[in-house]
């Protein structure tokens, strides 16, 4: 059981970072368009 939801906090957690690491990407490329 406890491992079960070590696994998913995991997979959250690297979900979560995926995300962050495009929207991150996706503004730098808005603010590089903006900028240039």
């Amino acid at each position: 059981m406890s491992f079960n939801s070590l696994t998913l906090c995991s997979n959250i957690g690297i979900l979560t970072l995926t995300f962050i690491c495009l929207v991150s990407s996706r503004i730098e490329i808005i603010i590089n368009k903006i900028l240039c």
